[in-house]
């Protein structure tokens, strides 16, 4: 039985693997690492990483807007071996 994903807020240095979950699921439109790096340091993206072990499996970015109590489900991004497990709804 596989260990059960961790969900937990990313953090800066976990840029490298939402680039590459960008990389692996999107063939066009997709951010650019810089884009994704200043919306992960600048407040009002929440991006959440899925790992299992030290595998990142996918990510979530939600865009709030300010003042507002709403977000915008900006990017959803799951890796190819992780797909059709639920980690999405997960997310």
């Amino acid at each position: 039985m596989r260990d059960a994903a961790v969900i937990r807020r990313a953090r800066p240095e976990d840029i490298g693997a939402i680039d590459a979950l960008e990389a692996a699921s999107f063939s066009a439109d997709r951010f650019a690492r810089r884009n994704l790096k200043r919306m992960l340091e600048g407040g009002r993206t929440q991006f959440w990483l899925a790992q299992r072990g030290n595998d990142a499996l996918g990510y979530l970015a939600l865009s709030f807007r300010t003042g507002a109590h709403v977000a915008r489900l900006y990017s959803l991004a799951i890796a190819p071996a992780a797909r059709g497990q639920g980690l999405g709804s997960e997310l």
